[in-house]
C-alpha cells in the first residue's frame, strides 16, 4: 500500500528520533491520520459520491514505491510525496514504482496535504498525544519562506481600496514600549565610566551585579541617551526572574514575543495561533532592517532572550541580570557599587541638601553604611529628606550587624521602615502580600479597610519614600481594549524585586493581619464579580492578571475552585477568553480533587463555551457532552437544560441540524416545566433560527419571539437580554426596512457598549457594515467592519472574523479588480477550513465560485459550487442557494 511508504517517509524525514522511542504505535497513528484525511480531501474535490469513494479507493490500493526527494524532505515538503500519491491513480506506474507522469497541479493535492497536517495536528494536540514529537519537529521545521508567505497571505490589500483590511492593521514606523516600572531616583546621577564603555563596545550587552545596585537604571539611561542613533523606537521587558518570596513566575520568551509582536503590527489572534518557532522566526523578520534599542531586564536563565536576540547589525542589546549569563559575543559589565562621589551626590539628590549641611563627613559615612547601592541609598535618603535627620540614621546604621548579605539588606531596610508611619508600614505589607504584578488603589482600599482616597495618600507615602513606584505600564494585552478611566481606583503601584520580597517578609511575619487582609481582598473580588458597574469593563482589565494571580494563593480548594469559576465567567463575559481558559482549568483541577461533580460540570462547560469561540465545535460538544452527563447523573433539569442549549449551538455549527434540533425541543420542554420564560424565548429563537437554515423560513413567530424577550429584557433591566433582542430584531428587519434596521442596530450597540460586552458590540457593528453595503457606501462598510474586525480578533471569535472578511470580499467583489476579492476569498477558506464548520466552509466555496464566473472559468466554479454542495446539510436554504447557482451555469448539481 502506497500509504504505507508514506508512513515510511513522513517518519524517516520528521520523527526519526521519536519513533525510535515510540516505534510501532507512532506507524499506527501515522496511518490513522492519513486515512482520516482522505474523506475530507475528496469531499473537497469529488461532488459525486461514487467517483469520490473510487478515488480514496485507488489511493489505499497504491503499491508501495519509494518516494521522491526522501534524503533530507521535511514534512514542511509533504505536497512532494503528496503530489506522487495522487499521479498514481491517473498514470502508469512504471518498473521503478513511479508514475510515468506527475502533474503540477492536481485539485486533490492540496486538500490532502492540508487535511494529513490537520488530522496529524488533532491527534499531537486533543488526542492521545502519540505524534505529538513528531507535530513538535515539524513546527520546528517550518522555515522563514513559509513563514513569510503566511504572513503575506494575511496581509492581503483589501481596499486596492486604500488600506489593509484582513491585517487591518499596518507595520507602525516606530515600536514604542518603553513601561520602566521600577523605583528609580529623579535624575541620574554618576556611572560616566560605565556609559561611555556602553557607548564603545557594540551593539550586545550584559550589564550584571548585585539587585539593588542599579542595573536597569544604568541600562535606562543609556537607552535614553541615543535616540538619534536608534530612529525605529526601543522596547523594554521585564522578565520578573527575581522576586521569588512573593511568587512570581518569571517571563519566558515565547510570552515575551507573544507581548511585542503585536506591536510590530502584526493582529493578536496571528501571533495567539503561531508556535513558538513561528514567532521566533516571524520577530526576526519583523525587525530586520530596524534600527532599534532593547532593553531585556532581570534575566535569569539564557533562553528567556535567546529567541529574542536579533544577531543584525544597527541594533542595541541591553540584558540586565544577577548571574553572569554564559552569551557568546556579549560584552559583560559586572556592575558594582557606586563610586564614594557618586554615592554621596546621590544621597545629597534624594535627602535634599537642606537636610546634608550639618557634617559632610555624615553624609559620606551615610553613603559608606548604604554600601554605595543605589537601592538603599534612595531608601534610606527619603527617609531623612521626610522624617530623621541624617545624625539619627547615621547611628541607626552603625548599630547594624554585618552578615549575610540579604539579612544584612532587609535589617538595613528595617530603619527606614520604622520611621514609615504605622498605616504606611502596613500599606506596605499589603503591597508585598497581594499577589499580582501591580496593585491598584482599589484593591489597597479593600485590603486595608479605608477609603480610596486614603489608600492613595498611603501608596503615594510609600513612592516618595522610594519604596513603590507608580506603575506607568499598559493593561492591554491585545488590541481594542476599553479606555481606563483616569480615577483614583486605577491607579496601579509597583516596587522593585528586592523591596517586594522586603515587604512580603514583612507581611509573612504578621501572620495575624496576613489573613484578615487576604480575606478582604477576596471579598473584594467577589464583589466586583457581581456587580453591574459601568465601570466593570475597565475593571476587569486592570485586574485580569491579578484575578488569575490570585488563584495561586494558599488557601482552600473549595475557595480557590469558586473563586475560578466566577472569575473565568466573568473574564469570558467580556471577552478575555484565553484568560477565563485558564481560570476554567484552575476550577476543573480542584475539583477533581475535591471529588465535586457539579464544579466539574460547570467548568467542563466554560471550556466548551470558550472552544465554541474559537470555532472548535467537535471539542466544544464532547466538553459539553461531560457536562450533560454530569447534571442527568445529578437530576438538575435546569443545568441539563443550559447544556443541551450549548450542545445544540456545537451541533448546528457542524451541520447536525436534526441533533441540534432534537436538543433544543428537549431544553424547551424543561424550561417549560420550570416557568422560565426567559429561558424559554431564547430557546425557542434558537429553534426558529435553525428551522431557517433548514430552508423552513418563520419570520413573523420570529419577529413576534424576539420582540416579547426584547420587551422581558427591559421590563428586567437586563441590557444583555434586551440588546441581543434588539440585536436581532434588527437583523431580521435588514432584508425589509433598513431603516429600521440601522435604528434597531445602533440602539442595541448602545445597550452593548453600556454592558460593555464587546461580543455584542462586533455583533452590531458587522451588520451595520452589511447595511451599508446594500447602499453601496464602501466607505461606511468598510469603517464599521475594520472596527468588527478589531473586537473579533481581540476576543479570539473565529467565526465573526471569517465572516467579516467574507463581508469585505463581498465589498471587493463589486469593484473593478477581482484580485482583492479573490485574495479574501482565499484567506477565509484557509481559517474556515481550519474550523470544524462544513457550514462556512461551503459558504466561502460559494464565493471562491462567484470569483471563478467573474474570470469566466465556468468550470473552476462548478468544481467549487459541487465541493460546496457535499458539505452542506441536506434540504437547507444553503443547499437550495447552490443548486440554484449550479443551475444557472448549467452544471448538473
Amino acid at each position: 500500500m502506497f500509504i504505507s511508504g508514506l508512513i515510511g517517509w513522513l517518519i524517516q524525514e520528521v520523527g526519526g528520533s521519536a519513533v525510535r522511542k515510540m516505534g510501532d504505535p507512532v506507524r499506527r497513528a501515522l496511518e490513522q491520520a492519513v486515512r482520516d484525511a482522505l474523506a475530507p480531501a475528496a469531499a473537497q474535490v469529488y461532488s459525486d459520491t461514487e467517483r469520490r469513494e473510487h478515488a480514496i479507493a485507488s489511493l489505499l490500493e497504491c503499491p508501495v514505491y519509494p518516494v521522491p526527494c526522501a534524503d533530507g524532505v521535511p514534512l514542511a515538503q509533504l505536497t512532494t510525496a503528496v503530489r506522487v500519491w495522487v499521479a498514481s491513480i491517473e498514470y502508469p506506474v512504471g518498473a521503478d514504482g513511479l508514475p510515468e507522469q506527475v502533474a503540477d497541479h492536481h485539485p486533490l493535492v492540496e486538500p490532502l496535504c492540508t487535511e494529513i497536517l490537520n488530522a496529524i495536528r488533532k491527534e499531537a494536540i486533543f488526542g492521545l498525544r502519540i505524534l505529538q514529537p513528531l507535530w513538535n519537529e515539524y513546527v520546528q521545521a517550518v522555515g522563514q519562506e513559509q513563514i513569510e508567505r503566511q504572513i503575506r497571505d494575511l496581509q492581503v490589500d483589501l481596499r486596492d481600496v486604500g488600506r489593509s483590511v484582513t491585517d487591518a492593521r499596518s507595520q507602525p514606523t516606530r515600536i514604542e514600549y518603553w513601561h520602566v516600572p521600577v523605583a528609580r531616583a529623579p535624575g541620574f546621577i554618576g556611572r560616566a565610566k560605565e556609559l561611555a564603555r556602553l557607548t564603545d563596545n557594540g551593539d550586545l550587552h550584559l550589564i550584571h551585579g548585585i539587585g539593588g545596585v542599579g542595573k536597569t537604571a544604568l541600562a535606562v539611561e543609556h537607552a535614553s541617551r541615543l535616540p538619534d542613533r536608534y530612529p525605529d523606537g526601543r522596547l523594554f521587558i521585564d522578565f520578573q526572574s527575581y522576586s521569588v518570596e512573593s511568587g512570581r513566575r518569571p517571563m519566558t520568551a515565547d510570552q515575551a514575543l507573544a507581548e511585542v509582536l503585536p506591536l510590530c503590527g502584526l493582529d493578536d489572534r496571528q501571533v495567539a495561533g503561531m508556535s513558538p518557532q513561528q514567532r521566533e522566526t516571524t520577530w526576526k523578520q519583523t525587525i530586520a532592517g530596524r534600527r532599534l534599542v532593547f532593553v531585556w531586564d532581570n534575566v535569569a536563565d539564557v533562553e528567556q532572550i535567546r529567541p529574542l536576540l536579533s544577531g543584525q547589525p544597527g541594533c542595541l542589546t541591553l540584558i540586565t541580570s544577577r548571574a553572569e549569563l554564559d552569551l557568546p559575543g556579549v560584552h559583560r559589565m559586572p556592575l558594582g557599587p557606586l563610586v564614594e562621589d557618586d554615592a554621596i551626590s546621590l544621597f545629597e539628590t534624594i535627602a535634599g541638601t537642606d537636610n546634608c549641611t550639618e557634617d559632610a563627613d555624615l553624609v559620606s559615612e551615610a553613603a559608606r553604611l548604604c554600601a554605595r547601592m543605589p537601592l538603599q541609598i534612595g531608601v534610606h535618603a527619603a527617609s531623612v529628606r521626610r522624617r530623621r535627620t541624617l545624625a539619627e540614621l547615621v547611628s541607626e546604621l552603625r548599630s547594624l550587624p554585618s552578615g549575610e548579605r540579604l539579612a544584612t539588606l532587609f535589617a538595613s531596610l528595617d530603619l527606614s521602615y520604622q520611621n514609615l508611619g504605622p498605616d504606611e508600614q502596613r500599606a506596605l505589607r499589603v503591597l508585598g502580600s497581594h499577589p499580582g504584578p501591580h496593585l491598584t488603589a482599589g484593591t489597597a482600599a479593600a485590603m486595608l479597610s479605608c477609603s480610596v482616597t486614603e489608600a492613595v495618600r498611603l501608596l503615594d507615602e510609600l513612592v516618595a519614600t522610594n519604596f513603590a513606584d507608580r506603575y506607568r505600564g499598559s493593561f492591554d494585552r491585545y488590541s481594542g481594549g476599553v479606555e481606563i478611566p483616569a480615577e483614583r481606583d486605577f491607579y496601579a503601584y509597583v516596587t522593585h524585586d528586592l523591596l517586594r520580597d522586603y515587604a512580603h517578609a514583612k507581611a509573612t511575619s504578621a501572620a495575624a493581619e496576613m489573613w484578615p487582609t487576604a480575606g478582604r481582598l477576596l471579598d473584594y473580588y467577589r464583589d466586583w464579580t457581581r456587580r453591574h458597574d459601568n465601570r466593570l469593563p475597565a475593571w476587569v482589565q486592570a485586574e485580569r492578571t491579578c484575578l488569575l494571580a490570585t488563584l495561586r494563593l494558599p488557601l482552600p480548594s473549595k475557595t480557590v475552585q469558586r473563586m475560578a469559576l466566577d472569575f473565568g465567567q466573568l473574564l469570558a463575559e467580556f471577552g478575555w477568553y484565553p484568560d477565563a481558559e485558564a481560570a476554567y482549568w484552575v476550577a476543573l483541577g480542584r475539583s477533581w480533587t475535591m471529588h465535586d461533580r457539579v464544579g466539574e460540570a460547570e467548568a467542563w462547560t466554560g471550556l466548551s463555551e470558550c472552544a465554541a469561540v474559537r470555532a472548535d465545535y467537535r471539542q466544544s460538544r464532547m466538553l459539553q457532552l461531560l457536562a450533560l452527563a454530569i447534571h442527568r447523573d445529578r437530576g438538575d433539569r435546569s443545568a441539563v437544560a443550559q447544556a443541551l442549549l450549548g450542545l445544540a449551538h456545537a451541533c448546528k455549527s457542524l451541520g447536525e441540524l436534526d441533533t441540534a434540533s432534537g436538543y433544543l425541543q428537549e431544553a424547551l420542554a424543561i424550561h417549560r416545566e420550570h416557568g422560565d420564560t426567559r429561558a424559554e424565548a431564547k430557546t425557542k429563537c434558537a429553534l426558529l433560527e435553525l428551522q431557517a437554515i433548514a430552508d423552513d423560513y418563520q419570520l413573523t413567530p420570529l419577529r413576534q419571539e424576539w420582540a416579547r424577550l426584547a420587551k422581558l429584557g427591559r421590563d428586567l433591566g437586563d441590557r444583555r437580554i434586551e440588546a441581543d433582542a434588539r440585536l436581532n430584531l434588527a437583523i431580521l428587519a435588514i432584508d425589509g426596512s433598513d431603516e429600521h434596521a440601522v435604528e434597531g442596530l445602533q440602539r442595541a450597540h448602545r445597550l452593548y457598549l453600556a454592558d460593555g460586552h464587546r461580543h455584542g458590540q462586533a455583533n452590531a457593528l458587522y451588520h451595520l457594515g452589511l447595511i451599508a453595503l446594500h447602499h453601496d457606501d464602501a466607505d461606511g462598510t468598510l469603517n464599521r467592519l475594520t472596527e468588527a474586525m478589531s473586537i473579533y480578533r481581540e476576543i479570539g471569535d473565529t467565526i465573526g472574523e471569517l465572516k467579516t472578511i467574507i463581508l469585505l470580499g463581498d465589498v471587493a467583489l463589486n469593484g473593478p479588480e477581482i484580485g482583492p476579492a479573490e485574495a479574501l476569498f482565499r484567506t477565509a477558506h484557509k481559517i474556515a477550513r481550519s474550523t470544524d464548520s462544513r457550514l462556512w466552509q461551503a459558504i466561502v466555496l460559494h464565493r471562491l465560485a462567484a470569483v471563478a464566473v467573474r474570470t469566466g472559468d465556468r468550470c473552476a466554479a462548478c468544481t467549487q459550487l459541487r465541493a460546496a454542495l457535499d458539505l452542506v446539510p441536506p434540504k437547507t436554504r444553503p443547499e437550495t442557494q447552490i443548486r440554484r447557482a449550479l443551475a444557472e451555469l448549467g452544471c448538473a448539481g
